[in-house]
This record gives structure tokens, C-alpha cells and sequence, in this order.
């Protein structure tokens, strides 16, 4: 069957090396250009924190997932709750009811709740079953349930225009007492007189007519028998109060039924800076106010006398946000990191940030994870180039006759090229192997450290770098002389950082390549074998067919650059080897040594020879 077969493609010997040739380049060249397109092309999963809030030890995490709608261009959003074990760092995720596009957390009678834009939702251990609907209102003050004297409790208004407490009992919810509440268009003047802050009408022009909206947001939490009131109107007010003030004890009319000229009296309510968003939290010590302006934040403890003294300790990002622990009557800071949705966790001991409780690595780590799998599906192509010319030269030799060496009386068959691309392959295999065993084994030995700051860091290089990829460079490399001064110093400092920071990363490098060629160099030195040679039959040794010795096997070991040049492809070692009469490559030219047929060295029959010459 072999003969037939060589016997048919034997006219065919250059076109089938070509065809290899041309697969060897083409089929892996796409398999890494697809690979690393999918990994540094834009991920289509954008996602974004929520207000969060730990309950029986985990972090519970709304996560907006945006995804295409069906309306080109248009994104509607989809949200799951992050549950993080705060000990293990396990995360499992909970599918939350969809209605409407809203989803805040709220632990209310020391259960956990979900609240929607049109229900509300309480945790039963696995999942999250509907309570009730939420209360009608005709106001557009985004408040958060609460529990007041025993009960879920909602501020709504009514179609008077009067704010009032409704309570939920049995699943339905019951009108409570209505609370005063100041008017939108309110805002805080020193008084020149009296040296305090007064509440006075927005300035308008004579022209344009008085329009209250109550568009805003209103936070109530609880400390003690005490509650805690932030209000803010996007119209203009923005004041903290200790307790409601409830219409009928007040003796006053309601704020809808007052002047719209005058400035109805505020009772109890003390200004705090306007700072864009503000967030309120109360742990076993009182109530923690923090604002935010998307640049900068600050986290204040509010004092009863409506002062506030500045929580230390904190970076003071713009991305902060307060997280309750309602059953142990803690808060936490969460600074989040929008790039790659990493956050850290920090507990507020007194006036002070504590020592960072939890990090998360967000997406830094799968972006990284991403290019290191690209960089293993690379890894595949560069073997699979190395396998298709291994096959391409085993179909081109086939039926090949032999090539016997001579030398002092002594008989050697070579080894076909082939077989030694089929050695070198395996044997590319086994060191990569070997390479990450061994570095993985120096990582601890050398105390070689990766953190979440490491992965954000590397993170943030390569997406400089595969930014360019995708906006500019369009993975041309005839274009590499395009690439911007930012990201060729991406290049140099993702090269050159992990030196500065964890010296040892490097070293472990350098160690393990210098084993991996003492090993090589000692077993082919020794032996004229490596394991692939041994698996395909094959030897290294001298000229005069005696051992190569370590000199010549390391002079082998550095001419490989030569004949494979770094390290990227056979092809000029295998041209080498076809077309050589004594089929060796550079690396046995400079070292004087050639590959046989292992078991094929005998004592060459010089004296039948002979005598088969002279006969007629």
C-alpha cells in the first residue's frame, strides 16, 4: 500500500510541499488573528453597580447588564444580583423579577427585599417571591421603603397634593398619617441679620411662572427610635431632618395649600452642601451622609446639630457608594472602579474609613484571563504549524529511499525529515509543558505575589495596546510604524513593570529557560537523545558517529535561532534538511553532527564491496 501510495504522489512531491506549505501558513495564521481579535475586540456585556447592601455575610450587588433590543441601536436593561460571600469570595448570581427597568436592595425587617419600579419583592433563601405592588402616588420622589412602627412603610402623595405615610398590612397598603414636607423651590441664604441659614424662594424672571416639581429623591433610615431624613429637589432643596414633621401636629396647613409667594415655614430642617447625589446610611453610632458630584466624593457623620465631621481614611473617588449591614448596624464604603467594574470594600469604624474589608477584581481579570487563553490559542497554532510540516514532508518522503552514512568503516541510515519534525514538535510540546511547571513551581519558592491591583494594572496596559489594535493598527503589521508614542509606552511598561515591582517575576523566567536548556543540552549531550527523538527513533551524534557531548549539543541548542528563527517556524531547518545531501540543518553544520536512525549503525562490508567492483 505504501508503494502504491508513493509510486502515485511521487510525480506530485513539489505541489504537495507547496500545499503544505501554504496550510501551514494559512490555518494557523487564522486561528491566532482570530484569536486575538476576540480578545481584544470591545465587550459587548456592559454592566454597571446599583446601590448594594450585605446581608447574612455577602454582598448583594444589582448589576445592570445592558444588551441590544430589538430596535437597532436601542439597549434595554437587564438586571442580576451579585451575591459575593464576603470570607470565601464565592459569587453566585440571582435572577431578579423585571418590571420596568428599576431594581434597588433594602433589608426591611431583617429580611432582604427587592424593590422594583411596580412591586416589591422579599427573599425567600433561593429566590425572591412578590410581597405586594407598590403604592399608588402621584409624585415623582423617589423614595425607598422603610419600616415605621412595626410596618413596611412608603411615603406617597395623594391627589390633593398631600405627602403622607401609607402601611403595608396583609398585603394591602392602609393611608397613614400625612407629613410636611418643604416646598421644591426652596433654597438655603445666609441671612445677613441673624448669620443663618434661612429658606428662601428661587429667584425667577418677572416673565416666567412658578411651576413646583417635586422630581427628587428622599432618603429615611432609622438609628434608635430616631429616623433620619435627607430630601432633595432637583428644583432647587436640599436638607436633613431628624424625624418627620407630621401635618397634624403641626397646626399648619399643608404645603400645597400655602402661597405659592410665600416661604412656608421648614421646621427642623438644616442645610447640607449640594454635591450632586447624596446617600444616607445609619450604623450603631448614627446617621452617615455621603455626596457625590460624579468627580469627587465625601462621607460625612451627621451630628445632631445638623454639622457634619468629615469620615477620614477614604480615597475620596468619584465612584464611592455607602453600603448598610442593617443586622449588625454597620456601613461600608464601596469605591468602585468604572473601567473594570473592580471595586473595594472598607468598613467605617467611628469617624474613620477601617482597613479594607473585600476586593473585587471586576473585569480586570477576565480581560486578563481573555489574552492569556488568546495567548494559548496561539500557542495551538504555532504547534499545528509545526504538525502540518511534519505531515506535509512524511507524504513528500514517502517510498524515499534510504541515505546511508559512511565513516570509518561504519554504516549509519539518516532520519528522514519527518521524523525529525515530528521529534521537534514533540519535543516543543513537552518543553512548553515543562517550561510552565517549572515556573509555576519557582512562583511560591521566589514568593512571587499577584493581586487585584496587578490584574487592573495589566489590564489597563493591554487594553491600551489592543485599543490601538482595533481603532488604528486593524492587526497590520506593515502599520506597526503608526503606533502612537502612548502605546509603544504601554508596550515598554507592560514589559518592564512587573521588573520594577516584583523583580522575581522576571527571574523566574530567566530560571526556568536556563533549566529547561541544561536539561536539553545535558540528555542530548549525553545520549544524542530527547524524548521526541526517542518516541520517533531517532539519535544525534558526531560525524564519526560517536556521542555529540555537551559542547556540540549546546552549540546545536543556540544555533536553533538560526534554524528556527525566534522560534517561530521550522521552515528554513526543514528546507535545510531536504535539500542537504546528509540532511542537516545549520545547527549540525556548526556542531559536526548528524541525526540517524536509532539501531541503524553497523560495520560497513568494504571487502564484498570491493570485490563486487572488480567483477566484470
Amino acid at each position: 500500500m505504501t508503494s502504491i501510495a508513493s509510486s502515485f504522489i511521487r510525480p506530485f512531491r513539489g505541489f504537495v510541499f507547496l500545499l503544505a506549505l501554504a496550510l501551514c501558513l494559512i490555518l494557523p495564521g487564522y486561528l491566532a488573528y482570530s484569536s486575538i481579535r476576540k480578545a481584544v475586540s470591545p465587550s459587548n456585556d456592559l454592566q454597571a453597580f446599583r446601590a448594594s447592601v450585605i446581608y447574612n455575610g455577602a454582598l448583594w450587588i444589582p448589576v445592570i447588564k445592558s444588551t441590544p433590543g430589538e430596535v437597532e441601536g436601542s439597549r434595554r436593561a437587564d438586571y442580576v444580583i451579585d451575591r459575593i460571600d464576603l470570607k470565601s469570595g464565592l459569587n453566585s448570581q440571582v435572577n431578579v423579577p423585571m418590571f420596568g427597568g428599576f431594581c434597588e436592595l433594602k433589608v426591611l425587617q431583617g429580611q432582604l427585599h427587592v424593590i422594583t419600579s411596580s412591586a416589591l419583592f422579599q427573599w425567600n433563601g433561593k429566590s425572591f417571591e412578590k410581597l405586594c405592588d407598590r403604592p399608588d402616588t402621584t409624585s415623582r420622589l423617589l423614595v425607598l421603603p422603610f419600616v415605621f412602627d412595626g410596618r413596611i412603610t412608603w411615603v406617597t402623595k395623594t391627589k390633593m397634593g398631600e405627602y403622607q405615610l401609607v402601611h403595608l398590612f396583609n398585603g394591602e397598603w392602609s393611608d397613614g398619617r400625612k407629613i410636611i414636607l418643604p416646598r421644591p423651590n426652596l433654597m438655603w441664604r445666609l441671612d445677613s441679620k441673624s448669620r443663618k441659614q434661612t429658606l428662601v424662594p428661587i429667584s425667577q424672571n418677572s416673565s416666567s411662572t412658578l411651576i413646583e416639581d417635586d422630581h427628587g429623591s428622599m432618603h429615611v433610615r432609622q438609628h434608635g427610635a430616631d429616623f433620619h431624613i435627607v430630601l432633595m429637589f432637583d428644583q432647587g432643596f436640599l436638607g436633613y431632618r431628624k424625624g418627620f414633621q407630621f401635618a397634624d401636629e403641626s397646626g399648619e396647613e399643608t404645603a400645597q395649600s400655602v402661597d405659592a409667594d410665600s416661604t412656608r415655614e421648614a421646621v427642623g430642617w438644616s442645610p447640607i452642601m449640594r454635591m450632586g447625589n447624596v446617600m444616607l446610611e445609619c450604623d450603631s453610632e448614627g446617621p452617615i451622609i455621603g455626596f457625590s458630584n460624579g468627580r469627587a466624593t465625601q462621607v460625612y457623620r451627621q451630628d445632631d446639630d445638623g454639622t457634619g465631621s468629615l469620615i477620614d481614611g477614604l480615597s475620596l473617588g468619584s465612584n464611592l457608594q455607602l453600603i448598610p449591614d442593617d443586622l449588625n448596624q454597620r456601613v461600608f464604603v464601596m469605591e468602585q472602579d468604572p473601567e473594570w467594574n473592580s471595586f473595594v470594600v472598607w468598613p467605617i469604624e467611628g469617624n474613620r474609613a477601617g482597613a479594607p474589608l473585600f476586593s473585587w477584581p471586576g473585569n480586570a481579570r477576565g480581560f486578563v484571563s481573555r489574552i492569556r487563553m488568546a495567548f494559548l490559542k496561539v500557542l495551538a497554532a504555532w504547534i499545528l504549524h509545526f504538525v502540518i510540516l511534519a505531515i506535509g514532508a512524511w507524504i513528500c518522503e514517502l517510498g524515499a529511499d534510504a541515505i546511508i552514512y559512511e565513516v570509518d568503516r561504519k554504516q549509519a541510515d539518516l532520519a528522514l525529515g519527518s521524523r525529525r519534525m515530528a521529534a521537534a514538535t514533540t519535543d516543543l510540546i513537552l518543553l512548553v509543558a515543562a517550561f510552565f511547571i517549572i515556573w509555576q513551581l519557582l512562583t511560591p519558592a521566589l514568593q512571587i505575589s499577584w493581586t487585584t491591583n496587578e490584574d487592573k494594572i495589566l489590564a489597563s496596559r493591554l487594553a491600551l495596546i489592543t485599543e490601538y489594535i482595533n481603532d488604528d493598527l486593524r492587526l497590520d503589521l506593515f502599520q506597526i510604524d503608526r503606533a502612537s508614542p502612548e502605546v509603544w509606552k504601554a508596550m515598554f511598561a507592560s514589559v518592564k513593570q512587573p521588573f520594577i515591582d516584583a523583580p522575581m517575576f522576571y527571574v523566574s523566567l530567566v530560571v526556568g529557560l536556563v533549566l529547561l536548556l541544561i536539561g536539553k543540552t545535558f540528555v542530548e549531550g549525553r545520549w544524542g537523545i530527547t524524548l521526541g527523538k526517542l518516541l520517533f527513533g531517532i539519535r544525534t551524534l558526531r560525524s564519526s558517529l560517536e556521542p555529540i557531548g555537551f559542547f556540540r549539543a549546546g552549540i546545536r541548542a543556540v544555533c536553533c535561532e538560526f534554524d528556527f528563527p525566534f522560534l517561530l517556524t521550522p521552515l528554513p531547518a526543514l528546507l535545510a534538511i531536504l535539500k542537504s545531501p546528509r540532511r542537516r540543518r545549520i545547527g549540525d553544520f556548526f556542531a559536526d553532527a548528524v541525526v540517524i536512525r536509532n539501531g541503524s549503525i553497523r560495520t560497513a562490508d568494504w571487502a564484498s564491496r570491493a570485490n563486487n567492483e572488480k567483477q566484470p
